[in-house]
C-alpha cells in the first residue's frame, strides 16, 4: 500500500467517522433532540466498533494479499475478489460502514446519528 493510498483513506475515515458524527451531535444538541443513555446500548455500540474496526481490517488485508490493491479508488484492484465475505455480499464495505455507523449511534445515543 503506497503512502497517499494511506492518507487518502485515513483523511476519508476520520471525515466520515469522527467530524461528520461531531457535526450530527453538535446539530442534535442545538436543537435539543433526545438522546439515549443506557450503558447497555453504550456497551453493545463498543463491541459493535471493535468488531468492525477488525472486520475492515481484514478486508484491507484481503485486498492487499490478493491483488496487491487497496479499497481507496486512487489504487483499485486489477481482479475480481471472490473470495471471503466478497463470496455472498457486492460490497461488504458498506455493511461496515453501516455497521460502524449504527455503532456509533449506540455508543453516543444522539438521534441524529441514527
Amino acid at each position: 500500500m503506497r503512502i497517499k493510498s494511506f492518507l487518502l483513506g485515513l483523511t476519508y475515515a476520520i471525515i466520515l467517522y469522527v467530524v461528520l458524527p461531531g457535526i450530527f451531535i453538535f446539530l442534535n444538541d442545538r436543537f435539543s433532540l433526545p438522546v439515549t443513555t443506557f450503558n447497555y446500548l453504550k456497551i453493545s455500540g463498543l463491541v459493535l466498533m471493535i468488531f468492525g474496526a477488525i472486520f475492515f481490517t481484514y478486508l484491507v488485508r484481503l485486498f492487499n494479499y490478493i491483488d496487491k490493491g487497496t479499497p481507496v479508488p486512487i489504487e483499485p484492484p486489477t481482479k475480481l475478489i471472490i473470495k471471503g465475505p466478497y463470496k455472498y455480499v457486492r460490497n461488504p464495505m458498506y455493511l461496515n460502514h453501516l455497521l460502524m455507523f449504527f455503532a456509533i449511534f449506540l455508543v453516543f445515543g444522539h438521534f441524529l446519528l441514527i
